[in-house]
């Protein structure tokens, strides 16, 4: 009776003739055959004795593979965290230009500005940063915001509070990148790519 393994276990084959000699005892041979079907050898596991193993013109074809398919992939991964980038910033200038709109309303000064001016303007950079709990980075001498891979001004740096009173301009450029990004938000909300 011919028997054939499964898994851990030997079951007989029914109509067949028993076979004499060895069995399948031997887990790397009974693995081989396995996977390689009847009638076919598998490659062996191991390094030992005759047995096959990647040969070193094998190993070289898949490095030149996988260089090849990097080489393609990097610059559209490129490409895509810039686009995101980009995307981001936009979004934090349509937040500033909401949050302004907000600070409209109901003026909190920080000092170097003029806390008794509490008449409806529009916030200094400093002053937008803190309110909306420096969510758009760190606040550098009351002038510059420091974001994550951008920095955030207002022009003029440090506008008047007439001028505040009507209107707004705030930038954000792509830090230590020649010819970055610099896109601009105004009072109306509207963002515009400058480069």
């Amino acid at each position: 009776m011919l028997t054939v393994k499964y898994r851990s276990e030997l079951r007989p084959v029914v109509g067949a003739e028993p076979v004499r000699g060895r069995a399948f005892s031997d887990r790397k041979e009974s693995w081989n055959a396995q996977v390689a079907g009847p009638g076919q050898q598998g490659r062996k596991l191991g390094r030992t004795g005759g047995e096959e193993a990647f040969s070193l013109i094998e190993l070289l074809i898949v490095v030149a593979i996988i260089g090849i398919l990097s080489a393609i992939a990097l610059p559209q991964l490129m490409v895509a965290r810039q686009a995101a980038l980009e995307k981001a910033i936009v979004s934090n200038l349509k937040v500033m230009a909401s949050n302004q709109q907000i600070f409209y309303l109901s003026p909190v000064p920080l000092a170097p500005s003029s806390k008794a001016d509490l008449s409806k303007r529009f916030a200094r950079l400093h002053e937008l940063n803190s309110y909306s709990k420096n969510i758009f980075g760190r606040t550098i001498g009351s002038l510059y915001v420091d974001g994550s891979q951008v920095t955030y001004s207002m022009v003029p740096l440090w506008p008047s509070t007439t001028s505040l009173r009507g209107r707004f301009l705030i930038q954000a450029a792509q830090q230590s990148v020649v010819n970055g990004f610099l896109y601009q938000v105004d009072e109306s909300g509207r963002v515009v790519k400058i480069r």
